[in-house]
């Protein structure tokens, strides 16, 4: 069994999509806490507090990016390859 190149090639452009999606989340993300840290000015317990609430979050963006976005890429894709010819 071989895997359809349009269907690889679907998987390709989700992953691509996929990081530049976590890393553009990832930078407004901390955008916003920074610019919140610097008008509220909270304690240390409090930034430890807001960084271990946005693990799970970070991690499920991360997870998104690397298998959900590609395996929709895939699913799209592949049944172009039997379209094609």
């Amino acid at each position: 069994m071989s895997l359809p190149a349009t269907g690889i090639i679907g998987a390709l452009i989700g992953l691509a999509f996929g990081l530049f999606q976590f890393a553009l989340t990832q930078r407004i993300i901390g955008r916003m806490l920074r610019r919140a840290a610097h008008v509220e000015q909270p304690g240390p317990e409090a930034v430890a507090k807001v960084e271990r609430l946005m693990t799970p979050i970070r991690y499920a963006l991360l997870a998104a990016a690397l298998i959900a976005y590609p395996l929709v890429g895939y699913v799209v894709g592949a049944p172009y390859a039997t379209q094609s010819r």
